[in-house]
């Protein structure tokens, strides 16, 4: 695949915020050569809900968050995303 195709289809994807269309690739090796254009389409899509937003927190990471100890401790938390996240 051609450079110019696949920076188009990261700018594509970013644009419909739709990240894990960026590992179609991924996709296509998983379902093999003898799925249809269908089986392909759904298991990005499923692989894009599946997606976590939040792919750099763990389970552990948000409990410790919702202690509230970072505040007895005078710690900064940053989180940055988009609206509404």
């Amino acid at each position: 695949m051609s450079n110019i195709t696949s920076q188009t289809i990261e700018l594509y994807a970013k644009q419909l915020r739709l990240p894990t269309f960026n590992h179609y690739i991924d996709v296509i090796r998983q379902i093999g050569n003898n799925k249809s254009y269908e089986d392909f389409l759904i298991s990005l899509m499923k692989m894009e809900l599946d997606c976590s937003r939040f792919e750099y927190f763990t389970e552990a990471f948000v409990h410790e968050l919702a202690s509230c100890d970072f505040v007895s401790k005078r710690q900064n938390i940053v989180m940055i995303g988009n609206p509404g996240t």
